[in-house]
This record gives C-alpha cells, sequence and structure tokens, in this order.
C-alpha cells in the first residue's frame, strides 16, 4: 500500500521509527529527513534512481537520524 507524504509526515510527529520505500520528490525525502530529525526519530529511506548531490543533502539534514539502503 503507498501512503501519501502527509500520512508519513503525520507518523513521524507521532514518534515513528520508519522505513520509507517509493517514489517521493527529492523535496519530500528532505522533509522527511528534517522532520525526523526534529523529532529526534529514526528515518531509513530505501531509495534508487536519486542524484549523489540529494543523497548529500539529505546525510547533511539527517546525520545519524537517516540510514540510507541505495
Amino acid at each position: 500500500m503507498a501512503y501519501t507524504s502527509a500520512t508519513i509526515k503525520e507518523l513521524i510527529k507521532l514518534g515513528g521509527n520508519l522505513t520509507v520505500t517509493g517514489k517521493f520528490s527529492s523535496a519530500h525525502l528532505k522533509d522527511f529527513v528534517n522532520l525526523a530529525k526534529n523529532q529526534n526519530v529514526q528515518i531509513t529511506l530505501k531509495i534508487n534512481g536519486t542524484s549523489s548531490a540529494t543523497l548529500k543533502e539529505l546525510v547533511k539534514i539527517g546525520h545519524s537520524k537517516l540510514v540510507l539502503e541505495l
């Protein structure tokens, strides 16, 4: 089942440690990571086809709260 970006953001705000798969824009991915960092929860992104520049930005935002599965 696919979830909307709004649902994922709500789950992060509730404190959920999430693994996110699916096609989301780089802006949505950055929002998810930033929100997870601010909520002090772990987020794992299983993403393919994302540019190296976006991956670097995500790591800079998320630091230790981000796991990337490439």
